[in-house]
């Protein structure tokens, strides 16, 4: 058990989130949202695929835009490219106008500026004019964006003195959402997980003694990832974006990195030691290398084994020894 010495907080300034529920009805939000029928599957079934909604947050009167990307073996053109946006399909438009290579994929795009506070349920659907298929959902459509009252533009890391209840370290993370927290043993070493970056700080001092940014990452378009550090501080293990990363507490350079397309982890941990380190990952029950428990030494990136599941994991956690 660590012995936590400060009280961290993740500050959220100036933002009341709503609160999003799946299968409910909100007025002027179209429908109530309930288990959607299947479609038949055949063998000329097109693909779709990485759908999703960027930013997946923000406040109204914002651009969010709805992307998938559709595939076909045989090279089809689909018959048509719908999104279905509470309890209506509209059609969708490619990203590249000039895109025609649908056995290796294209993107298409629904963009919207919600003018309210509200539920947003969605779900991608085409059809090949052989057969037919969807994205973002599995028995009740995706939701998304989670809008916010005002913009999500002041958010800051902070560590409290618990005996006085002051601020001992205060370091701004601006539009980055803070994805995960966490301390040392001894109090000593601080490691942060934003939208963009990973942090180590010693808790003495307000600015951190380095920082990895992640120039792939964009703002609002991650799951949460996560950050943990070892008993005594020495080894960090993150996940940010697609990738999961170990450091040492002496450089921003990471010892290893692990990467897997569309392969978003939710959380990460570290054994006590820093010998063994494991992450929850989303994704989706088709793909066999997404919705990953995953566990990896020291040593190396490769894993030492990963299991597969039908759902996200969550969260992830291990003993002092591993």
């Amino acid at each position: 058990m660590k012995i936590v010495k400060l009280l961290i907080l993740v500050v959220l300034m100036g933002v009341i989130p709503t609160v999003v529920s799946a299968e409910i009805k909100q007025p002027g939000f179209g429908t109530s949202i309930g288990i959607v029928p299947k479609l038949p599957k055949t063998p000329n079934d097109p693909i779709l695929q990485n759908g999703h909604v960027y930013p997946n947050w923000g406040p109204p009167c914002q651009r969010y835009t709805y992307s998938t990307i559709y595939q076909d073996k045989a090279g089809k053109a689909p018959e048509y490219m719908k999104i279905y946006f509470n309890g209506k399909m509209f059609d969708m438009t490619k990203a590249d106008p000039s895109a025609f290579d649908f056995r290796k994929g294209v993107k298409y795009e629904y963009e919207l500026v919600p003018n309210k506070l509200g539920s947003n349920f969605y779900y991608f659907e085409a059809s090949n004019g052989l057969g037919k298929t969807r994205d973002s959902i599995i028995d009740s459509p995706d939701n998304g964006p989670v809008l916010f009252e005002s913009a999500f533009d002041k958010n800051e890391i902070a560590l409290i003195d618990p005996s006085s209840g002051k601020k001992v370290l205060q370091f701004p993370t601006g539009k980055e959402w803070v994805g995960g927290v966490a301390l040392s043993d001894d109090g000593k070493y601080l490691a942060t997980k934003t939208s963009q970056h990973v942090y180590l700080f010693d808790t003495s001092k307000n600015k951190p003694l380095w920082q990895f940014n992640c120039e792939d990452c964009r703002i609002g378009d991650d799951v949460k990832g996560g950050v943990d550090i070892s008993g005594d501080g020495s080894k960090i293990i993150a996940a940010i974006g697609e990738t999961t990363l170990l450091f040492d507490k002496s450089s921003s350079k990471p010892l290893w990195k692990y990467q897997k397309n569309n392969n978003n982890s939710y959380n990460v941990a570290i054994s006590r030691d820093g010998k063994y380190m494991a992450a929850g990952t989303a994704g989706e029950e088709s793909n066999v290398n997404s919705n990953l428990l995953i566990l990896w030494n020291d040593k190396s990136a490769i894993p030492l084994w990963q299991y597969h599941a039908s759902g996200n994991f969550h969260d992830v956690s291990l003993s002092d020894d591993g």
